[in-house]
């Protein structure tokens, strides 16, 4: 979809890149792949994007339906997906005038679009116990537009975990060609200016979870593959051959440097935890419930094939909810107490798992 949206806007070229830099960044190719809301959203964002392009081509119906269902799904995954619209309308400007039957007529889009989402709000309100804490991720500790939301956004995600510091390059060039072409300066302006905005309002959010920048993939992806199309038509003959080589040599170094940062989560079997679940596989009833601290992460717990929790602390109140064994791969506090009060099924180098009933 990448690709066919920047072909229509900028050519072969460009689109090729922006589609290759969105395949094969190693941050994308990680978090394409997880269960969260964020790789769907994205991908219903631009859909949204390039059914509503069609649509302004075509005039046809069917596509402003389309864009219409793809921006109802995004915005339930997650409100952020309003973000789309600031391309969305800067592509209506640049293909028609301004004028306000057409500005109400774009309108009505994000207006119907988000009814299913206040209605799903308005349900979930009746079981708040259901609903995460979320005031938090925009400004809990206060880091918007401090040195260190500078340094942790624009350093080590973009430039370092994400781009490999050497992505900067064709970024910037990206950039700079704004202002060029009016379709691209307003689309791509658009979207940057929708990822900048984001970045700004979920500003502790973005600092604290490196997945929230799945969202702005899409907008570092077109800037990238505009910027290598920008390089490549600077010069013609032996200079363009030279500008293909440094583009292949940027992008190769990119990767590398990326991949240096990112491979590590790909690393998410725990051996201890493996070892562990599947003795208590043998040991515990398919129905027994599970204490498998991991500091909120179900990854231990899942090894378990057991339901349960995935925290530790409070221990006495989960064994009252029915909580029938508590595992463990290290040896805290919280352990040596259980382990003098409960018995102990099992102890070794690696794991340990302790019977909280009789």
């Amino acid at each position: 979809l990448l690709y066919l949206i920047v072909l229509d806007i900028s050519g072969f070229t460009a689109a090729s890149f922006t589609a290759l830099t969105f395949a094969i960044l190693p941050y994308n190719m990680f978090y394409g792949r997880v269960i969260l809301p964020e790789p769907m959203l994205v991908f219903f964002s631009i859909l949204t994007l390039y059914t509503y392009m069609r649509h302004i081509q075509t005039g046809k119906l069917v596509w402003w339906l389309l864009s219409l269902l793809s921006l109802i799904f995004a915005l339930l995954l997650k409100p952020t997906a309003l973000t789309i619209l600031l391309p969305m309308w800067g592509y209506a400007y640049a293909k028609h005038h301004l004028s306000l039957g057409n500005f109400l007529y774009f309108l009505a889009l994000p207006i119907l679009a988000i009814v299913p989402y206040f209605l799903w709000r308005r349900h979930i309100a009746a079981y708040p116990a259901g609903i995460p804490a979320s005031s938090w991720l925009f400004n809990g500790n206060g880091i918007r537009f401090k040195g260190a939301w500078f340094r942790w956004l624009f350093g080590e995600r973009i430039g370092k975990l994400i781009l490999g510091y050497w992505g900067l390059v064709p970024l910037a060039f990206g950039a700079l060609k704004l202002g060029q072409k009016k379709t691209e300066t307003l689309v791509y302006g658009g979207f940057a200016l929708g990822s900048l905005a984001y970045l700004a309002i979920i500003s502790t959010g973005n600092v604290q979870h490196d997945y929230y920048q799945i969202q702005i993939m899409p907008t570092l992806s077109i800037l990238v593959g505009v910027g290598c199309g920008y390089i490549i038509a600077l010069k013609k003959g032996w200079h363009k051959l030279f500008t293909s080589f440094f583009i292949i040599s940027i992008l190769t170094l990119s990767l590398a440097l990326s991949w240096y940062e990112i491979r590590g989560y790909f690393w998410i079997n725990n051996q201890a935890m493996v070892e562990a679940g599947r003795q208590l596989d043998t040991i515990a009833p398919t129905n027994a419930l599970v204490i498998a601290p991991y500091q909120g992460d179900t990854a231990f717990l899942f090894q378990t094939k057991r339901r349960g929790w995935p925290l530790g602390g409070n221990i006495e109140d989960k064994i009252k909810k029915g909580a029938d064994y508590y595992i463990t791969t290290i040896r805290d506090a919280e352990y040596n107490l259980l382990k003098s009060k409960y018995t102990l099924i099992e102890e070794t180098d690696e794991y340990s798992i302790i019977k909280l009933t009789d």
